[in-house]
């Protein structure tokens, strides 16, 4: 139930209700229908009933009834006339099963003989010292025949119009939500990033309303706070390249003036070494925020990705030479792809820098680019290194995020994600495999 959609809930709540009203309205229009019926046949009864007694006299110290032109019975009556020892006096259609019916004085009441359905009164009738018990009938086949039309329309009628009733709650139920799905439209633009989207307006002042307006005000605040966030990066990364350049001269130089052994050496060489790391964030931070910008342009061109692979590996051999780590090439993708070849270049190296980075001394990276076949373009860099563990996989590609901090302090924390932001740019996938301990693999899928 959790997963109907909300207008399918509210049309099957709203017809469950309406078969409900229904139900019920047709269930007291059938009794009251009836109820109404029978009172007509027991006045009728009650009527017939008064004329037979009238027109019962005694004669001859006998009850006999007189059947003149006054005594007026309805069609289908039926009536019994017997002394109290059961003798029969006078009688007028009356069946076996009916006059087998024991004898109860009073209001009417209904029986069933044989297969039929009756409404009887009985009565005593006293005169000169003598009684009679008086018994009228009559068939209830009129109303049965009345309350089974009702019960068929009920049958046939109910469900038309909960068919009816439930198509249209589901029209105004769709025309309701309709600016719900335009809420959800604009939050999913949003969530991919683009945060001038806005819901538009609703001349409506109810809830819906009243939340499209919130929700635009809320993402006016959030794309603001994003702009300056944006621009102090990259205010910020600007400013920090020009001194950390200076520290970095004015180390590099002090380390050519000092001796090379010693406690000044170690301090010059941890200085070197923090600068740098200092300009890689500065540069990628630089990449990123003009990435993020909306005016950002890619040099688009056919792109060989086979000779950018074999490339990046010759250049990145040394560093993995340096820690004994194999790397090894191999190319069947026989196209090109349509993107923009330094930011493909600096995918790929970013993608072998963390292999090497995070593999295994005397390990090996293997790096491949080959077709699909449904005529993508998937790169594998696959490594035997130290892994990710699960809980960190989902985080990867986020910024600064790196999975044990304490481990490398050379890493910057940006580099798979500016890999994603690559990827994206170029209209591609990117997915990370990896078991903690077991090395990690990156698949990359571009258009050819």
């Amino acid at each position: 139930m959790s997963r109907i959609p909300l207008r399918y809930k509210m049309t099957l709540l709203y017809s469950a209700l309406s078969a409900l009203a229904l139900t019920a309205l047709l269930f007291s229009l059938y009794l009251v229908v009836r109820r109404s019926l029978v009172q007509h046949m027991e006045d009728l009864l009650s009527l017939s009933y008064t004329q037979l007694a009238a027109h019962t006299e005694v004669k001859d110290r006998r009850f006999i009834v007189e059947e003149d032109d006054e005594l007026v019975l309805p069609p289908g009556m039926a009536y019994r006339v017997t002394d109290p020892q059961g003798l029969l006096l006078a009688e007028f259609q009356m069946s076996i099963p009916l006059a087998n019916e024991p004898f109860q004085a009073g209001e009417a009441r209904e029986v069933i003989a044989g297969t039929e359905r009756w409404l009887v009164q009985d009565g005593l009738r006293t005169q000169d010292g003598l009684s009679a018990h008086i018994r009228v009938c009559l068939p209830l086949e009129s109303i049965q025949w009345t309350l089974l039309t009702i019960r068929l329309a009920g049958l046939i009628a109910g469900p038309l119009v909960l068919l009816i009733s439930a198509f249209g709650g589901l029209l105004v139920t769709r025309r309701s939500l309709r600016p719900i799905d335009r809420i959800i439209a604009a939050t999913k633009a949003v969530a991919k990033g683009d945060l001038s989207k806005r819901i538009a307006p609703s001349a409506s002042k109810d809830e819906v309303g009243a939340l499209t307006r919130m929700i635009n005000e809320m993402l006016d605040r959030v794309q603001e706070s994003f702009q300056r966030e944006k621009r102090f990066t990259a205010d910020a990364s600007h400013e920090l390249r020009t001194p950390v350049s200076v520290i970095l001269a004015y180390a590099e130089s002090l380390a050519q003036e000092i001796p090379r052994e010693g406690d000044a050496m170690k301090s010059v060489q941890a200085i070197l070494l923090e600068s740098a790391r200092m300009q890689r964030i500065i540069a990628q931070l630089l990449t990123i925020t003009r990435g993020e910008g909306t005016n950002y342009s890619m040099e688009l061109a056919a792109a060989d990705i086979c000779e950018i692979a074999r490339s990046v590996s010759e250049q990145m051999e040394p560093a993995a030479r340096e820690r004994g780590i194999a790397l090894s090439v191999e190319t069947a993708f026989g196209g090109t792809v349509t993107g923009d070849q330094s930011l493909l270049t600096q995918m790929m190296i970013n993608l072998v820098d963390n292999a090497i980075r995070y593999g295994k001394d005397g390990g090996r990276i293997d790096i491949s680019v080959a077709g699909t076949k449904d005529g993508l373009c998937r790169i594998v860099v696959a490594d035997n290194g130290i892994g990710i563990a699960a809980r960190h996989l989902p985080h990867i590609f986020e910024r600064f995020y790196r999975a044990d901090p304490a481990r490398d302090r050379a890493g910057t924390g940006l580099g798979l994600s500016i890999v994603s932001w690559i990827v994206h740019m170029h209209g591609g996938t990117i997915e990370a495999r990896s078991e903690e301990g077991a090395g990690c693999v990156f698949v990359i899928t571009l258009r050819a």
